[in-house]
This record gives structure tokens, C-alpha cells and sequence, in this order.
């Protein structure tokens, strides 16, 4: 899986990772434990139309169901980031790892 792929080359330019949890090929799930492996204090924000997470109130903070807004998605990316287990980001660092993410998406599609 690509996105994966480009996860191993460079962790540690990744604040955030967004994930389908349905998906061709691999699961949102196994990539987010793939993930965690590599990297354990990344966050992961999942989205789904069909599939709920597990009761556990901590997933459920990096859970976003669809269908959803962009203001939708920005809020909970941002609650992922500010978690306090993760330093600050200044809203310039979000908003430049937003950008990096875009362009690597683009690239994708």
C-alpha cells in the first residue's frame, strides 16, 4: 500500500495520519496497526461510512464518521494534534503539514 510505503520512508515528517477504515487491499485497522508499530505516537484519525469503532472512548476521540464537512474534518485533525500526549503544534505547522499531506495526495490520485 502506498500510503504506508511513504509513511516508512519518512515517520517522522508525519504529524497526523487520516485513514479509511474500508479500504481495497488492506484495512484502515491493519494500516493503523502497521503504523503504530513504526511509529506509536503518531496519531491516526479514522473515518468511515459503514464501520463504527469500539466503545473505547479514546478511539472514539479519533473517529470521524462520514459523511462529514471540511470544518469537520479540520476541528478533529486539530483535536488529534493538540492531544496531550502530542507537543503543541503552532496553527502555521498545522497548517503546513495540511499542505505537505495535500501534495502527497494529490500525487496519489
Amino acid at each position: 500500500m502506498r500510503a504506508l510505503e511513504l509513511f516508512r520512508q519518512s515517520p517522522s515528517n508525519i504529524d497526523l495520519v487520516i485513514t479509511d477504515l474500508v479500504m481495497p487491499g488492506m484495512s484502515g485497522r491493519e494500516l493503523s496497526d502497521h503504523i503504530r508499530r513504526l511509529a506509536p505516537a503518531v496519531p491516526i484519525l479514522s473515518t468511515s461510512g459503514y464501520v463504527r469503532p469500539s466503545s473505547d472512548d479514546k478511539e472514539d476521540e479519533y473517529y470521524l464518521r462520514k459523511p462529514y464537512t471540511t470544518q469537520d474534518c479540520c476541528a478533529k485533525s486539530n483535536r488529534c494534534l493538540l492531544w496531550p500526549r502530542r507537543p503543541k503544534l503552532t496553527p502555521w505547522c498545522f497548517s503546513i503539514s495540511i499542505r505537505h499531506a495535500n501534495r502527497e495526495l494529490e500525487g496519489l490520485l
